[in-house]
């Protein structure tokens, strides 16, 4: 069309000359259908740039005035009918969003390969909520699932939430990573973009300023609009928390979507669909002839989760991708180790010094006890892999003692304090008397040592003597020395002291007490003149025959050795 005409048109467009009127007159000028219509494009196009050159005007009304005229609607739109049975290789897309919490007071989710939530999963962000969020996507059974957030997710906007988080009733301020990593059910989106089976969806939580909450950026601003022009151009599906202007926006006493985000969407991105909430009163779906507008807000207007749930098949696509850094399965994990490294922030000893950095690992193995784990924490130079454990032993560790203690050392050259573990004393089950007694069994684990700096495991072969048991255990004690021997006494041969059976909790039966009495030598071998004492009755002692020394020498080299029993003098 000639600049000439074209400025005529617009000069019709400007004094508000309607429709059907500036239509008539195009054609009266011989103009085709098709230069019609691209005359309408061209119109809608400037009419959407000059709206946003005067975004410094925050009444959105008058700017939604302005573009209405050249806003295409088809009219009556829905969505195409589910099929029955999915077609093989099509992929089903569920859509929710602004559930705020109330996933439990919906509807039973449909089946599908990809579940999609537009924000809004949460009432103030708080960490039970998540916890709860992340159980209810756990149990569904979609193959891919995708969650952005919106302005009610407060712990998840790093730069707001520090200085806002009282005003939403938290009792302490949450570490806004370690709630993002108890959602480990989904893949979490912030500015990023996702490749599943060959459809490129990208997810951002940005909306304009609105009640100064979590991912508000000031209307109409360079920030705001940075937000939109990341977008790359290729996107199958768009997912944002805020609507934009004019498509399902309207709060019933105004429009509160993004002019610029949708000049982004129809000027340039032009996805296939554009999925969102934020605005639970305009519920619903429109179609400008490109792309299919969705806003699918469960919540209405009163916070009752009873707005149906969208869903939509898209037909397969066959063509092969290199782009495996946008691959969701790539993404996914990437995601859940973050998640993991930061779970176990809580787990880290408090009062460490800053130069110091912790191994972020948390070993848990058994012990002594299929049920019983313990922690183990290490250096990140100083860590090192532990052999499997032995197989549980008939002992019952007791419950740890988490009672604090603190302790100065010295670790890498920096003087720090710590807080260790204290030992707990365990409880130990009697063997089986059909079982041998075992000659030594694993030394229960320690949870401190001092010399480390950190509360750790000692290592697998560690071992002490066997526990007391139902029997009695001989002892051998420290025997004195022999004076005889010291002296070199002639004739005398040493003999060691009988072992002493320790005293046991279980009564042990005595067949024969005489058995434990010591033998005694000169009964033994009938020394003349010998009398034995007896304990019951007392008896008066009679004295022995006197002997001389060379006598009882002789008694002592003649006398026989059975069984090679060393013997010694009853007097000594």
């Amino acid at each position: 069309m000639d600049k000439l005409f074209y400025d005529k048109y617009v000069h019709l467009v400007q004094k508000g000359l309607e429709r059907e009127g500036i239509e008539a007159q195009l054609l009266a000028d011989g103009l085709s259908n098709e230069e019609v219509s691209g005359f309408w494009q061209a119109i809608a196009q400037q009419a959407l740039l000059d709206a946003c050159d005067s975004r410094h005007n925050n009444n959105t009304d008058n700017i939604w005035r302005r573009l209405a005229p050249f806003q295409y609607f088809e009219p009556n739109y829905t969505l195409p009918a589910l099929a029955q049975r999915k077609i093989p290789g099509h992929l089903r897309v569920v859509v929710i969003s602004d559930t705020h919490g109330l996933h439990d007071n919906m509807d039973i989710l449909p089946e599908g390969d990809i579940l999609l939530h537009a924000g809004d999963f949460t009432d103030t962000g708080d960490r039970d909520e998540v916890v709860a969020f992340n159980e209810f996507l756990k149990k569904q059974p979609h193959r891919y699932k995708v969650v952005i957030g919106g302005n009610h997710e407060s712990t998840f906007d790093k730069a707001y939430y520090p200085t806002h988080w009282q005003r939403y009733g938290h009792a302490v301020e949450y570490d806004v990573d370690e709630v993002r990593s108890l959602l480990t059910s989904a893949l979490y989106l912030e500015d990023e973009l996702v490749l599943i089976e060959g459809y490129r969806i990208y997810g951002t939580p940005w909306q304009p300023e609105f009640c100064d909450w979590a991912f508000n950026l000031p209307r109409g601003s360079l920030e705001l609009r940075s937000k939109w022009t990341n977008i790359p151009d290729d996107v199958d599906i768009l997912l944002t928390h805020t609507p934009p202007l004019g498509r399902g926006d309207f709060v019933g006493i105004s429009h509160v979507g993004d002019v610029d985000l949708l000049e982004q969407v129809q000027n340039r991105i032009k996805p296939a669909y554009h999925l969102f909430g934020h605005v639970h009163e305009g519920y619903g779906m429109s179609c400008d002839g490109t792309t299919v507008f969705i806003n699918a807000s469960n919540c209405n207007e009163d916070y009752k989760a009873t707005n149906p749930i969208v869903v939509f098949d898209l037909p397969p696509r066959l063509a092969a991708t290199k782009d495996t850094e946008h691959a969701y399965h790539v993404k996914y994990a990437n995601q859940t180790q973050q998640s993991s490294t930061y779970a176990l922030k809580r787990f880290r000893i408090q009062g460490t010094s800053g130069d110091q950095v912790f191994q972020e690992a948390l070993r848990r193995r058994p012990i002594d006890h299929a049920n019983t784990r313990a922690m183990k924490y290490c250096f990140q130079d100083k860590a090192k892999e532990i052999q499997s454990a032995p197989a549980p032993l008939k002992e019952v560790v007791a419950a740890p003692n988490y009672s604090v203690a603190s302790s100065r050392v010295r670790r890498l050259g920096k003087s720090v304090s710590v807080s260790v573990l204290q030992p707990d004393v365990p409880t130990l089950i009697a063997p089986s008397l059909n079982q041998p007694p075992s000659k030594s069994i694993p030394r229960p684990r320690r949870l401190i040592s001092k010399s480390a700096g950190l509360a750790v495991l000692p290592e697998e072969d560690e071992v002490v003597p066997a526990p007391i048991s139902a029997s009695p255990v001989a002892i051998t004690p420290p025997e004195p020395p022999c004076i005889m021997c010291q002296y070199n006494v002639p004739g005398h041969v040493h003999k060691p002291a009988a072992p002493v059976v320790e005293a046991s909790s279980a009564p042990v039966v005595q067949e024969n007490k005489q058995e434990d009495e010591e033998e005694c030598v000169l009964c033994k071998y009938k020394v003349a003149g010998h009398v034995h004492p007896r304990p019951d009755p007392p008896a008066a002692t009679i004295a022995p025959e006197p002997s001389t020394t060379r006598d009882t020498e002789s008694a002592e080299r003649t006398g026989p050795q059975k069984g090679g029993q060393n013997r010694v003098s009853s007097w000594f």
